[in-house]
């Protein structure tokens, strides 16, 4: 079976073999009633031999106190059975609540790109005197600038500028829109009055399709609004998200908003169409919870559920909208219940709801190791059992000598000896059944731990990829800036204009150390941050050259000393009306914003995650002191490595050092952005990962089973 139909089945699988215990509840049931039949049988028999002997009696009543004894046994296994069950559904649903929480911060990290890259937009010169004077040419530049922006990004459906009446005096791609007046749109009047706004998804009747608009105030150099600029973001790459998935087909994500309208889905008919509040789940995200349940779908399936309400990325708030993932199970009997474990406020911080079950262990490895710790029960309680069916062989004995005594009068009792021996051999069948159904069940929760690394480290990889896609996009679109064209015509350093410019760029994006303008020599003539770099000379770098001959370029991750701090170095050439090549922009990418993903990857409390380049140098860490000093090349899945790879593997441990499961997934690149081949590599020790064991009767007899956890 391929990693992807694992991870796609896992749910089921679990609860199939937690349900393997329930069967077997079925057998000690049977032996129950055959122990407490022949316990009657056995007192008939016993007073009938009362006048001969007292030993029957005694024999008989062992027999009927073993036959409780068993009924006791049964109903503590019974109990713990359930409570496993329990608990498995409970680790389905909380698994769903990590995979949202994945979902809506991939979306976050995306659309708090889009509010940067609206409020950047706005401040080309093209844009402004388009609105400053709306002659012909002025518009046609606008408009060409914003096709071209809108081509860089690949993500928008289209990009409006409007003067303050509201008419639409420049398009990216519907020029015959140019002339339509938007005044009553809300979003219009909103930004007109200063703000950026960001709108709920919804259906434009303008671009014929679903989207989010971003729109930012356009400023005049005496810091007045003169226009706003709206930019429409393409919903297809929200739904993009969420087909990436690779959801099984039991499984269907959605994006809600806060008044619980389907806002994203794989399924076509629910978008803008269906609400959640149908769904426990779906009420308790629109008061901004996290959490997780249990629930029946309007069809009456059985539902596991995990939802989790945005908490927006760095500048960018949310727009109050939740990610909810829900599973069909295989059962119809589920302990209905939601459970919220944190609440979001409003200024970004969260509140855990039960703040007495804090830890650092996260919620699906808590629910892991409850599983665990009741397997542990059930383990004493065979051992229990174990024991007592011991007693019963023993009585069976007492019974069969006691009859040969007795003679022709001893023949009920023999009768009965022999169904007790009976007895006792099908209760070590049943323990031998028990074995086999926590065995499995050993093994599912084991390779759940795999499959989730596994599911880590694609994620995470995702994660970093369609980052530095934006980084790539946007080196392209600040190298059209028109001012940035004028100090490299004129030869000549940035004035203050220029470097304010590069400033209010940096400040927007917020992601980068610095930002250069160089001029054909190699000379940096603009600094957005450290002016002590002016008249610097880079002629002789890689990013350099390759930008000079006509390349966008991205660097590996490498140690910048003047920063002192590890960088990605994004460089585009600057080009004139001429199509000549003037100069070099470069923006110095600030990494930290790559720890940020990899910090919030968290299988458990034990599991590491680590970003890898192609010379198997840890390039990003939780952990600064191990990027670029600590190296992945002896592992043999690194040595061999294909692009577009991923898989579950062993580290083989050097001496007096633990073995580590890994779960590893190289970058993919994202739409333009090809990636540079590297590798996210989630693990954690082996040894805290429960080992399946297959473990006899007679072991289980001689010792109580001991995990390390």
């Amino acid at each position: 079976m391929s990693e992807i139909n694992k991870e796609n089945q896992q749910a089921n699988i679990l609860i199939e073999a937690s349900g393997g215990l329930e069967k077997s509840l079925q057998i000690l049931e049977e032996i129950n009633q055959k122990a407490n039949f022949i316990a009657l049988c056995a007192a008939i028999e016993g007073a009938k031999m009362k006048n001969r002997t007292g030993t029957f009696s005694i024999v008989a009543q062992q027999i009927s106190n073993q036959a409780q004894k068993n009924n006791s046994l049964s109903e503590k296994l019974t109990s713990i059975v359930k409570k496993i069950q329990s608990q498995a559904l409970d680790a389905v649903a909380i698994r769903n609540l990590e995979l949202a929480a994945d979902l809506i911060d991939k979306l976050d990290r995306n659309l708090f790109e889009r509010n940067c890259d609206v409020q950047a937009w706005a401040t080309f010169d093209s844009i402004k005197n388009a609105i400053l004077s709306s002659t012909s040419e002025n518009i046609s530049a606008a408009c060409d600038q914003l096709e071209k922006l809108v081509m860089i990004y690949m993500v928008y459906s289209e990009s409006l500028l409007l003067d303050k009446s509201g008419k639409i005096i420049a398009s990216a791609k519907s020029r015959s829109l140019i002339g339509q007046n938007l005044i009553h749109e809300d979003w219009f009047l909103t930004t007109r009055d200063g703000q950026v706004t960001v709108t709920d998804a919804h259906f434009n009747h303008l671009i014929k399709n679903n989207t989010v608009a971003y729109c930012s105030p356009v400023m005049s150099a005496d810091n007045e609004i003169i226009g706003v600029l709206a930019n429409f973001f393409n919903w297809d790459f929200a739904l993009e998200m969420i087909t990436s998935g690779q959801y099984s087909e039991l499984t269907n994500a959605v994006i809600i908003n806060n008044r619980s309208k389907v806002i994203a889905s794989a399924h076509e008919s629910q978008i803008m169409q269906d609400h959640y509040d149908w769904l426990k789940a779906g009420r308790l995200s629109c008061k901004q919870h996290v959490g997780y349940s249990l629930e029946k779908a309007r069809n009456g399936e059985s539902l596991a559920v995990g939802f989790c309400y945005t908490k927006g990325y760095n500048a960018y708030r949310g727009k109050g909208w939740s990610a909810i993932i829900s599973e069909s199970i295989n059962t119809t009997s589920i302990p209905i219940h939601a459970k919220p474990l944190s609440r979001r406020n409003n200024d970004g911080t969260t509140t855990l709801v039960y703040p007495e079950e804090a830890s650092s262990q996260i919620d699906s490895e808590k629910s892991g190791l409850a599983l665990i710790n009741t397997m542990k029960e059930i383990d004493e309680l065979v051992y229990e059992i174990n024991a007592n069916n011991r007693e019963v062989k023993l009585l069976a004995v007492n019974a069969s000598i006691q009859a040969g005594i007795a003679g022709s009068d001893g023949e009920g009792f023999s009768i009965i000896a022999n169904e007790v021996a009976l007895l006792a051999k099908k209760s070590l069948n049943f323990v031998e059944t028990i074995n086999i159904a926590t065995d499995n069940l050993r093994k599912v929760v084991d390779e759940s731990i795999s499959i989730r690394l596994l599911d880590a480290a694609k994620d995470t990889s995702s994660k970093v990829d369609r980052n530095l896609f934006e980084r790539y996009c946007d080196i392209q679109a600040w190298s059209t800036f028109n001012k940035f064209k004028e100090i490299l015509e004129q030869q000549r350093f940035a004035d203050k204009e220029a470097i304010e410019l590069l400033q209010k760029i940096h400040k927007i994006y917020e992601v980068y150390h610095d930002l250069y303008i160089l001029n054909v020599n190699g000379d940096v003539v603009a600094s957005a941050i450290d002016q002590s770099m002016m008249n610097q000379n880079y002629e002789n770098t890689e990013w350099f050259r390759e930008a000079l001959n006509g390349q966008i370029y991205y660097s590996d991750i490498e140690y910048a000393e003047h920063l002192k701090n590890p960088v990605i170095k994004f460089s585009s050439p600057i080009i004139n009306e001429n199509n000549e090549i003037i100069g070099v922009i470069v923006s110095w990418f600030n990494c930290n914003f790559l720890n940020d993903i990899i910090k919030a990857t968290i299988v458990d409390s034990k599991s590491e995650t680590y970003l890898i380049n192609r010379r198997s140098q840890i390039i990003a860490s939780k952990t600064p002191e191990e990027i670029l000093k600590k190296s992945f090349k002896t592992e043999s899945f690194i040595q061999n490595f294909s692009p577009n790879n991923s898989g579950i593997t062993n580290k083989t441990p050097a001496k007096n050092e633990p073995a580590f499961i890994m779960g590893y997934s190289s970058s993919k690149g994202y739409n333009s952005y090809k990636g540079q081949n590297w590798v996210v590599v989630t693990q954690r020790p082996k040894n805290a990962s429960q080992e399946a064991q297959s473990i006899t009767p007679e072991q289980k007899f001689k010792q109580k089973i001991k995990w390390i956890v």
